[in-house]
């Protein structure tokens, strides 16, 4: 059974913004950061509503999404349109615990349990392009950390010394988003930068 369609898992979380600051955002809960610049929604003063939400990723061929989730992203100026592209590119920045990595499958077997695995297959945010019905790799930065959420300079490849994942993405327009695993050795490669 393939997953197709896009089903939410929990209520959309709202934050106001004014365009014209920017700001950041941080869902603390599903740890999930957006970095808005400066007029990269539009150059208004008035507040407008950042939406991230929670929500099933779908299945493609060849590449599924990290625990099955996705993060779909809307903004709603106070004029009531909404924001499909950005003036200015929006850093995503999505932080998983060592132990949603483990419950997670890798290309290659049951868990994400080493840093090799996650350098090969967390290795890409993608976008859910709903007409190709297939996942759009992005350049994506992996970063580590340990329980007190410093920078692990040097990870072992069991990941003792890690206790964080953090995975971070460049956006040029507002989707569904998701760090994706490619399932298919031969899938293309995911684009570096």
């Amino acid at each position: 059974f393939t997953l197709t369609n896009v089903v939410a898992t929990a209520a959309p979380k709202v934050w106001p913004i004014t365009p014209s600051a920017g700001g950041t955002i941080e869902d603390t809960a599903s740890r999930i950061k957006l970095i808005i610049p400066p007029n990269a929604l539009g150059s208004s003063s008035s507040p407008a509503n950042v939406q991230i939400q929670e929500a099933t990723a779908p299945e493609a061929g060849s590449s599924f999404a990290v625990g099955g989730l996705g993060v779909q992203i809307s903004v709603t100026l106070n004029d009531g349109s909404v924001v499909t592209t950005l003036q200015s590119p929006v850093t995503l920045a999505k932080t998983f615990t060592k132990a949603q990595l483990v419950a997670s499958p890798s290309s290659t077997d049951a868990s994400l349990n080493t840093m090799a695995e996650i350098n090969r297959d967390l290795s890409a945010i993608g976008y859910w392009d709903a007409t190709a019905g297939t996942w759009t790799p992005q350049a994506t930065v992996i970063t580590y950390k340990d329980a007190a959420g410093a920078v692990v300079a040097a990870p072992a490849n069991d990941l003792s010394n890690v206790e964080y994942v953090t995975v971070e993405t460049a956006l040029t327009h507002f989707s569904l988003f998701a760090p994706v695993v490619a399932t298919d050795p031969s899938a293309p490669a995911t684009p570096t930068g």
